[in-house]
């Protein structure tokens, strides 16, 4: 799959200052390549050093990261909240208008391995290991 990351430019980067990801993953399954928006809102846990991810997917992921923008007071004038778009180069196009642009964009292979549950009592069992390779590293 390919990712791409989209924030308003420097100096501001106003979503990623706020641990806060908007992407679009690319990904073909059966010869046609889909895509699926998302944003990813990080939490720190009360009294812990974790960080949660709450995730919306969809156009719904964009219109909250356009929505922050229009909080922030970051809204180029006369750029309405809405995203327009059926696909994903239409809502691009909308992003930009409204000051996201693309600023990485990397592809990763995943593979994936499974132990299947078993008569014994492993402690791995039914354990699922993903391993992610990118192309930046």
């Amino acid at each position: 799959f390919t990712d791409t990351y989209f924030d308003t430019s420097a100096p501001t980067w106003v979503l990623t200052t706020q641990d806060k990801w908007l992407r679009l993953r690319e990904f073909t399954m059966n010869d046609k390549t889909q895509g699926v928006w998302q944003l990813k809102v990080g939490r720190m846990l009360p009294g812990e050093a974790t960080t949660v991810y709450e995730e919306t997917a969809g156009i719904d992921a964009v219109s909250a990261a356009v929505e922050i923008l229009r909080q922030e007071g970051l809204l180029k004038p006369g750029t309405g909240t809405s995203v327009e778009g059926k696909d994903s180069n239409q809502v691009v196009s909308s992003l930009e208008r409204c000051g996201l642009l693309p600023f990485a964009k990397f592809e990763t292979r995943r593979s994936g391995w499974s132990i299947p549950g078993t008569a014994s009592s492993s402690p791995f069992e039914g354990v699922n290991v993903d391993i992610d390779g990118t192309d930046f590293g």
